[in-house]
């Protein structure tokens, strides 16, 4: 593993995907399983409940993508269209810090504290979704 690009730490289990392969990790007490490729690369926040997850952002103008997957026998699949992250007032969501735990996006920028959790992002992802 050479750098971590998006982490989510629940419980007692960690999922990661390391740079440069990008393949989806956990992490359960001290036993690594490669779960296959992820379905983005660079992808800078993971989300996941079960077997629903979600891969946060992007290199450039895919600051603020989301790309929703579920995890299964097979390794990582897609459920659906990837979106766009929008503020509450309709703007672009650039330049916000994300915090990935479980289900739950955690973003902030300016001292403004964003929540998004995992089954908002997945209820319609077929078009942007704000806060």
């Amino acid at each position: 593993m050479f750098d971590c690009y998006a982490l989510n730490v629940y419980g007692e289990n960690a999922y990661c995907c390391p740079y440069t392969d990008f393949h989806l990790i956990s992490i359960t007490g001290d036993v690594p399983r490669d779960l296959g490729p992820a379905l983005y690369r660079s992808a800078h926040g993971l989300l996941l409940q079960g077997a629903e997850g979600a891969l946060i952002g992007g290199y450039g103008p895919e600051f603020d993508l989301v790309t929703p997957l579920r995890l299964s026998q097979q390794g990582v699949e897609s459920t659906g269209w990837q979106c766009r992250i929008v503020l509450p007032d309709g703007m672009e969501a650039q330049h916000l810090r994300y915090t990935c735990r479980g289900p739950d996006l955690h973003a902030f920028i300016r001292g403004t504290w964003y929540h998004l959790a995992l089954d908002e992002l997945t209820a319609d992802t077929r078009a942007d979704h704000g806060w």
